[in-house]
């Protein structure tokens, strides 16, 4: 009886074990929220291929967006930005203009996130560093998940609040952004 008690708890160590070891790295944040801004910028500078996912759900519709995407980005060491996506859904929006006439516009989602037209900021909050893409008022901050010198993560994961009233939460947003 003992050979089959001392069996058995081996076998539990034994399959236990993989599952230690396998997860050991899930809490490591790569470095990310040690480096400078300075050591951020020269990593990020240069043309990535980048892939991830986005969510969107939309609360007063009950609508959800869900898109797998392929695309670039291009970080200068100036803290401009270029994006690009080459491979994912476009989503369509509809609007009626003061005169009664109804637009349709066709975009991909992703590309709304990642602000062109200003030079990103690096963030630091709750110890984590963040890369902020458009205005202070009105960017979205993606964590640095990871970060090295070949390969990063970034995720969005925020409530979309009214401009006017930022007490109200219009939605949800969740987008990752990998490289390869």
């Amino acid at each position: 009886m003992k050979k089959i008690k001392i069996w058995s708890m081996m076998m539990l160590v034994a399959m236990a074990l993989p599952m230690m070891v396998a997860c050991g790295d899930d809490d490591e944040d790569n470095g990310a929220s040690n480096y400078t801004e300075a050591e951020i910028v020269d990593l990020l500078t240069g043309k990535w291929e980048v892939y991830g996912e986005s969510n969107l759900t939309v609360y007063n519709t009950n609508e959800t967006f869900t898109d797998n995407y392929k695309g670039t980005i291009e970080f200068k060491a100036d803290k401009s930005v270029k994006f690009k996506v080459t491979d994912g859904t476009k989503y369509s929006y509809s609007y009626t203009t003061s005169d009664g006439q109804t637009h349709t516009e066709n975009f991909f989602l992703e590309e709304n996130y990642i602000d062109t037209y200003h030079k990103y900021t690096i963030l630091k909050k709750g110890g984590k560093n963040y890369i902020q893409f458009g205005s202070s008022s009105r960017g979205t901050a993606f964590e640095i998940v990871s970060l090295k010198k070949t390969t990063f993560m970034l995720r969005l994961d925020e409530e979309i609040t009214d401009y006017n009233d930022n007490s109200k939460s219009l939605g949800h947003v969740y987008m990752t952004m990998v490289s390869d």
